[in-house]
């Protein structure tokens, strides 16, 4: 017989590290705005007798860069342990979904196919666990709504192709240039988008969590969840 594994712990530690990437990220913001305004009085003045703080900014963007990469690693790793799980744990439940538990992580890595399936499995995984409680249940359950999964999703997009675009066009900028300048506006504003896709998956995991409790208390046989 099949049980639910428990889930609820990875979907904390998702939330813990996707709240440490959107503080980053947020502190990014004005680090980037300081820097264009920096470069901005430096090319005005015409002087490079400061550019000594723009390369201290660059250092400090290099280091702090490092504790971003280090946290959005363990972000993407716990966020897939946790949607990986919910999809498993759904199939254990519902027989009729459209796509196999290993998409869940799966389809992040294939081009063209993660620009849609992700969230896709993501609308399944609400859907057809209220589905399945109300069913199953003798009151009302409230159905969830899909405004938090389409807005991260877009914001998601969104900081993806700003990310791509900074880096193309703006990877090689350096120094007093306009081109640096151009750079730290567009990265301060690729920083705001990250912020606000990583607070709405935030929201989305945490909406899910009590339906996923409520998902193991229906069962017929009595639900033994398995922690690990």
């Amino acid at each position: 017989m099949n049980f639910l594994k428990s889930n609820e712990a990875r979907g904390k530690r998702a939330i813990t590290f996707l709240y440490a990437v959107a503080t980053i990220n947020f502190i990014f913001i004005f680090i980037y705005l300081f820097k264009y305004n920096l470069v901005s009085s430096l090319l005005e003045m015409d002087n490079i007798a400061y550019s000594e703080t723009l390369d201290m900014i660059d250092i400090i963007i290099g280091f702090v860069a490092l504790v971003l990469l280090t946290c959005y690693v363990c972000s993407i790793v716990f966020f897939l342990q946790w949607f990986r799980r919910s999809y498993a744990n759904l199939h254990v439940k519902v027989s009729h979904l459209n796509h196999g538990e290993g998409w869940a992580v799966g389809a992040w890595f294939i081009p063209f196919l993660n620009a849609f399936r992700p969230m896709q499995i993501m609308k399944e995984i609400y859907q057809e666990t209220w589905v399945f409680i109300y069913k199953k249940q003798d009151r009302d359950y409230p159905k969830p709504s899909f405004l938090y999964i389409n807005l991260w999703w877009m914001f998601w997009i969104i900081s993806n192709i700003t990310g791509q675009i900074s880096w193309r066009v703006f990877g090689d900028a350096d120094g007093i240039t306009y081109d640096n300048k151009h750079s730290a506006l567009f990265d301060s504003f690729d920083s705001l988008m990250s912020v606000i896709a990583g607070l709405l998956l935030i929201k989305v995991i945490r909406s899910y969590l009590p339906m996923e409790r409520e998902l193991a208390k229906l069962s017929p046989e009595a639900e033994k969840e398995i922690l690990i």
